[in-house]
């Protein structure tokens, strides 16, 4: 792409902000918003959960606690549906 005069692919900047509390990794990607649905995996009791925010089938935010992986993958599904739609 680019120099083969072919377009590069879209870039779509997905927000994301951590901290540790306490010792515990908490990270925040997306933007989730009051219309969202929440679906909770894991146990926010035991410090072990990604908590996703879609609106209409689709994700939007997630938090997850303790799963800097899966922040991760949240923040690249949501950079892809937002690929898809430019």
């Amino acid at each position: 792409a680019g120099l083969r005069g072919e377009p590069a692919a879209p870039f779509v900047e997905v927000p994301r902000a951590w901290t540790v509390q306490y010792g515990v990794n908490v990270q925040m990607v997306g933007w989730p918003t009051a219309e969202s649905e929440v679906e909770l995996d894991g146990s926010i009791d035991d410090a072990d959960a990604t908590v996703r925010t879609v609106v209409d089938g689709e994700l939007v935010g997630a938090v997850t606690i303790g799963r800097a992986a899966a922040a991760r993958a949240c923040r690249s599904e949501i950079a892809a549906a937002l690929v898809s739609k430019v």
